[in-house]
């Protein structure tokens, strides 16, 4: 007890200590600001990349971070003069972004790459080296958002040798679908092959990650501008344009949607029969986006993006449609051929009273019924895959199906001949479950040998319960939207 009240002692007097401290330091902040010293200088030298040669002319804006992320516009607040060298004024003890920024009118695009600085400014004036890379600018027209729930995109320029990070350059932003923004400057190096990376996000719902609610986002779609393996290389000075837009429809079309094509007809081909009303889909699919494909090549985007959107949302719900099968199928599968084996022992039981001919019938019947169902049904080649093999991690993965149908015949097969084999222990009044099973199947053997037309409805009747159990078990749900033309009418 002693040492516990030592301990809560020393955690009160760190935590005096911590407090005096903070206090302090605020007093002394208020106590600077107020005798009007709050603004501290900011110098510095900016200068080519390059050459080292100092820049005339070149812009000094800053802004301020708070967490790390930065808050507000960018304050202009300097320019340097004919030797480079630049001084500016902000408030003391705040965390700033310092920009430079360095364009000759004369040209159409930007003359150098804008660079950064991340500085603490305490009550010390602060001096910045800032040198700025030769470049030139891609003007990025409209936005890259293909669906609905996308809310959000980012590019980073991506150069071939890292000189971007080395030089603390300009070189990713993020922007907001709320904005509306259609129009943006990207400045990239100049004589340097260069591309484009792409991220765009989609909301996934929200968190509440310490406590505060947040949206949490995805990528939905990652590319990269331009398409071809070879990249943009301008010289300085020099501007072209793209369109964002026009590039997601390209990496849709030519690549997105025909791996999610391949995707969807390999999985059909697993499942097999079952998946006659999804291979009519994904045909509709195709076609949509061969239609697709022609429009692009006569640049007709506005119709090109509808059928590529209905393409997407038909395929995609075909991939949903076959998942559920998927799943639906390994599941069943644990149902079914337990059923099975129990069928067939009942069959064989019915059929015939010796114990050898009654194990020989029913392990044909089951055999039978096993190879129709494994090339029919897509749930024994699918079990093996990892996802859906409970003993993926084990060195029998490979067993699971032997295994499978091995237990359930001899389960089924002990079910029903059980009671024919050993016998039990009764009396006068009643009659137990065995003898009641027994005699049951002696019965009806009896009554079908003599009854042909009842042996046939009876096995019919069997039948038709295995086919209705499997059809029912691979019942599939679509949803999604139906697209229509309407005419025109006068």
């Amino acid at each position: 007890m002693r040492i516990k009240s030592i301990l809560k002692a020393l955690m009160f007097l760190m935590i005096l200590i911590l407090l005096y401290i903070n206090l302090s330091a605020y007093l002394t902040k208020v106590a600077y600001a107020e005798n009007g010293n709050n603004k501290v200088k900011v110098y510095g030298l900016v200068f080519d990349y390059y050459s080292n040669t100092p820049l005339c002319g070149a812009k000094i804006t800053v802004a301020e971070r708070v967490l790390g992320q930065q808050i507000g516009q960018q304050i202009y607040i300097a320019e340097t003069n004919a030797s480079g060298f630049f001084e500016g004024y902000v408030e003391a003890f705040k965390d700033y972004l310092f920009f430079a920024y360095y364009d000759n009118p004369s040209t159409p695009g930007i003359d150098y790459v804008p660079a950064y600085r991340e500085v603490v400014v305490g009550e010390s004036p602060q001096y910045l080296l800032l040198s700025l890379l030769p470049g030139a600018s891609i003007n990025a027209t409209e936005d890259p958002f293909f669906l609905h729930d996308e809310i959000a995109f980012s590019y980073e320029v991506k150069d071939e040798n890292g000189i971007l990070q080395r030089s603390s350059s300009v070189s990713q932003s993020l922007e907001w679908r709320s904005t509306g923004n259609k129009y943006r400057i990207i400045p990239i190096p100049a004589n340097s092959n260069i591309k484009i990376e792409v991220n765009v996000y989609e909301s996934v719902g929200r968190g509440f990650p310490g406590g505060f609610q947040r949206w949490r986002f995805r990528i939905a779609s990652n590319f990269t501008i331009p398409l071809s393996d070879s990249g943009f290389c301008l010289k300085q000075g020099e501007c072209i344009t793209i369109n964002l837009k026009i590039c997601r429809l390209n990496v849709e079309a030519y690549e997105k949607i025909p791996n999610l094509l391949d995707g969807v007809k390999s999985s059909a081909e697993k499942i097999g029969i079952l998946s006659l009303y999804e291979k009519t889909r994904i045909q509709v699919g195709e076609e949509l986006l061969r239609r697709a494909w022609t429009y692009l090549s006569q640049e007709n985007y506005i119709n090109a993006y509808a059928d590529l959107y209905e393409s997407y949302l038909t395929l995609k719900d075909v991939e949903d449609s076959l998942s559920n099968i998927f799943r639906n199928s390994v599941i069943s599968v644990y149902f079914i051929t337990p059923f099975i084996g129990v069928t067939s022992s009942a069959l064989g039981a019915l059929l015939f009273k010796g114990v050898s001919r009654r194990i020989l019938t029913s392990i044909l019947i089951y055999a039978l019924l096993i190879v129709i169902l494994y090339f029919v049904y897509p749930g024994y080649k699918i079990v093996y895959e990892p996802e859906y093999n409970p003993m993926a991690e084990t060195p029998f993965k490979q067993l699971i199906v032997p295994l499978l149908l091995s237990s359930s015949f001899i389960i089924g097969l002990a079910l029903i001949n059980a009671p024919y084999t050993y016998g039990e222990r009764t009396d006068r009044r009643n009659i137990s479950l065995r003898s009641a099973i027994a005699a049951s199947f002696s019965l009806a053997a009896e009554n079908l040998k003599r009854r042909k037309a009842r042996t046939i409805l009876l096995m019919s009747v069997i039948i038709v319960s295995v086919s209705a159990f499997m059809a029912l078990t691979s019942y599939s749900y679509e949803g999604g939207l139906i697209i229509e033309t309407l005419r025109k009418t006068t």
